[in-house]
Formats: structure tokens, C-alpha cells, sequence
């Protein structure tokens, strides 16, 4: 607890905190225009909205994934996704672009062995 000299005034500051007077008119928080639209006022449904374009778009998915499963079915290519196995997928699919590549022109290959990717 603060005695003396210094606990008399800040006992002074606070009784002038508390007694404070107010110096400016009342707010005004009536609006009556505000309050009538208020009353009339619906939220927004924005997901009712989006719920035929997100049907729409399942189906669309739906549709391509299929038709993406038909045809890996009907190729008769193993998957391979190891890095360690013989036939692995990518290594496969590198080497088809490099032979697309091989018979252009003018396309520019290069290919780091210290990365697994290529570029054209």
C-alpha cells in the first residue's frame, strides 16, 4: 500500500478521474430509417447459390476421371512408382518425351542426371 505524502495524491487524481463532467450532447443512436430496414432486412443466401455450379462441376469431374480410368484400364503399361524399380512411371514417360523431342527440329533438350526432371 503507498503512505505518506504520495498515497494522498493519487487518491487526489483518482476522486477528479471519477467525478469527471460531461462536456458534449448525447449521442444520438435513434435512426429511424435504419431501424424500419432493419426489421425488413434477410441475410444473404450465397450457398444456395453455389450449390448447381458446384453439382454441375462434380459431374463434369465425375465424367472426366471416368473416361481418365477407362483409359488407363485399357493400357496394358504397369505402374511403377518406386524410384528403385526397373520400369518406374516416370523414367518411362521421360524417355517417350525424349524421343518426341529426338524427331523436332528445332526443339532444344538438355537433361541434368542430377535431377529428376528434364526440359525442352
Amino acid at each position: 500500500s503507498i503512505g505518506g505524502a504520495a498515497g494522498l495524491m493519487v487518491a487526489s487524481k483518482m476522486r477528479g478521474r471519477i467525478h469527471r463532467i460531461r462536456n458534449k450532447a448525447p449521442t444520438d443512436t435513434q435512426n429511424s430509417a435504419y431501424l424500419t430496414a432493419l426489421q425488413s432486412w434477410k441475410p444473404k443466401d450465397f450457398l444456395s447459390g453455389q450449390a448447381h455450379k458446384a453439382a454441375l462441376l462434380k459431374e463434369k469431374t465425375h465424367l472426366r476421371k471416368q473416361a481418365e480410368y477407362e483409359e488407363a484400364k485399357n493400357d496394358p503399361t504397369p505402374v511403377y512408382i518406386y524410384g528403385s524399380q526397373k520400369l518406374n512411371s516416370l523414367a518411362l514417360a521421360q524417355a517417350k518425351q525424349r524421343e518426341l523431342v529426338a524427331k523436332d527440329p528445332n526443339a532444344t533438350y538438355t537433361y541434368a542426371p542430377d535431377y529428376v526432371g528434364q526440359t525442352i
